[in-house]
This record gives C-alpha cells, sequence and structure tokens, in this order.
C-alpha cells in the first residue's frame, strides 16, 4: 500500500528538525566544580566538561601537562571507591 504525500511530509518535518536545531545553543562547555587552590588563598579553578565530554582543568598546569593537583582532586572526591 502506497501513501501518498509521505515522502513531502516526511521532508517538511525533516527541514523543520533542522531550522530549530539551528536555533538551539550549545555551550562550548560546563563547569562540573570549582577546586579551591592549594596555594593562594580565594583562588579557585574551574574543572569543565567540554562539547566532546572531555574533562579538563581551566590552570596553566594542565594545559602543559596535562595534570594538575586540582583535577587529582576532583578525581579523588567524585570517582566511586571500587573504580580507584
Amino acid at each position: 500500500m502506497k501513501v501518498r504525500g509521505m515522502r513531502k511530509h516526511n521532508e517538511d518535518t525533516s527541514a523543520s528538525i533542522r531550522e530549530m536545531l539551528a536555533k538551539v545553543k550549545v555551550p562550548k562547555s560546563v563547569v562540573l566544580a570549582m577546586v579551591p587552590s592549594a596555594t593562594t588563598k580565594g583562588k579557585t579553578y574551574n574543572i569543565r566538561m567540554g562539547a566532546t565530554n572531555s574533562v579538563y582543568c581551566e590552570c596553566n598546569g594542565f594545559k602543559y601537562r596535562n595534570r594538575c593537583a586540582h583535577m587529582d582532586r576532583f578525581r579523588n572526591e567524585h570517582t566511586p571507591q571500587i573504580l580507584k
């Protein structure tokens, strides 16, 4: 059984979905935690999750070494004991 107009309906629906998705604003990253600095009083570093689900710290240590004390502290506090 052929349904007339189904292809046109699907094309119209796809076009309207594409238009709606084009209007959606996706954040580049989301702050997961704010970790206080151990050396500078009052300073905090953001632990973020990026658009590709990568988790990173905004500090210079993480930028250069891909590891830092803030990320270690975050992982220790938020990783279930069985996975450590």
